[in-house]
């Protein structure tokens, strides 16, 4: 099974103040979630949809981004 279950119960904490991280983190991060040429071990170049696990850019519809 490639994915597991969606049974499980899921806890979000919404902090009062944003957590600021600095762009080595946010590399990291992408680098954590990249699609990985299986002969090399290297990320894929211009894998935006990581593992299925994301969606095209929805239109904002009048929604503020903070």
């Amino acid at each position: 099974m490639p994915f597991p279950p969606c049974d499980e119960r899921t806890e979000y904490f919404v902090k009062s103040k944003p957590v600021e991280v600095g762009m080595s983190v946010i590399q990291l991060f992408r680098e954590s979630l990249a699609e990985v040429n299986p002969e090399t071990g290297n990320p894929i170049a211009g894998a935006h949809n990581v593992n299925g696990n994301s969606r095209s850019i929805q239109p904002l519809n009048g929604r503020e981004i903070r």
